[in-house]
């Protein structure tokens, strides 16, 4: 069974590549969260939030998904810092 882990580094080729487990020594994104049948998802433009599920109770957000950079955090392109702290369920997230 293929497992997304928080706080877990994970290789996110150019192109996407779902049928290789694992890229220069780390899992690779789109081999983790690929399901057949499923649409792709993605960490292009920081949220990326897919499209609703059907589930015997009704329609499901499956996955909300938070891509930031701490590299870049304070730079000219990202003056700004993003706090996501999934142990406390919080995340603030600033969006151009």
């Amino acid at each position: 069974m293929k497992r997304f882990r928080m706080g877990q580094l994970y290789r996110y080729p150019r192109p996407a590549q779902v049928d290789v487990p694992e890229i220069d020594g780390l899992p690779n994104f789109y081999y983790v969260v690929s399901q057949p049948g499923s649409p792709s998802l993605q960490l292009e433009k920081g949220i990326n939030s897919p499209s609703a599920t059907r589930a015997p109770d009704g329609e499901r957000l499956a996955v909300i998904l938070l891509s930031s950079n701490e590299h870049k955090m304070g730079s000219a392109e990202n003056p700004w810092h993003d706090t996501l702290s999934p142990d406390e369920g919080f995340a603030r997230y600033f969006w151009r």
